[in-house]
């Protein structure tokens, strides 16, 4: 659920993307384009996480940005 506001407005959170994952290269920010797997595999390479790692990692960032950019944008 959450997710899904995430991926349709995915152009409004690039930037706060960019600030939490900087190794991520603007091409493959790009390349995201909302996908939670193709994110998830990206934080895997660069980072070296594991597949849970990186899971829980986006799942605390998916909550952590939604609640601040609801918070804005009320």
């Amino acid at each position: 659920m959450i997710w899904d506001r995430i991926q349709a407005s995915w152009a409004q959170y690039k930037p706060a993307l960019r600030d939490q994952w900087g190794r991520l290269g603007e091409d493959e920010i790009e390349s995201i384009d909302g996908q939670r797997e193709r994110l998830s595999a990206l934080l895997m390479q660069h980072y070296g996480l594991t597949a849970e790692q990186a899971e829980h990692t986006l799942h605390r960032w998916e909550r952590h940005i939604t609640e601040n950019w609801f918070e804005r944008s009320v």
